[in-house]
């Protein structure tokens, strides 16, 4: 949804500084999108996870952006995660 609000005309004007948490979800987003939205005033928190974690396994905090963009996060508390090569690599 955050890529077709970009596209949208008079975005910049709208004001989004009573948006607290804003984030992302399904797929990584190429960097300019969040770059774009810090310009706006609006920092997105991107989130992985699976369907079999509730959806939501590691989340980006506000306080490792914009300097981590494209950055999976931090696991959830009470939760772990291992990144492991792939068989087929």
């Amino acid at each position: 949804m955050w890529g077709p609000m970009s596209a949208e005309p008079g975005v910049d004007d709208v004001d989004c500084s009573r948006i607290k948490v804003a984030a992302t979800g399904a797929e990584s987003v190429p960097e300019s999108m969040p770059q774009e939205w810090i310009a706006r005033g609006l920092v997105l928190q991107e989130v992985c996870g699976t369907t079999e974690s509730s959806g939501v396994s590691c989340i980006t905090s506000n306080s490792d952006l914009p300097k981590h963009i494209r950055n999976a996060g931090r696991a959830l508390l009470l939760s772990g995660l291992k990144v492991m090569r792939s068989e087929t690599e």
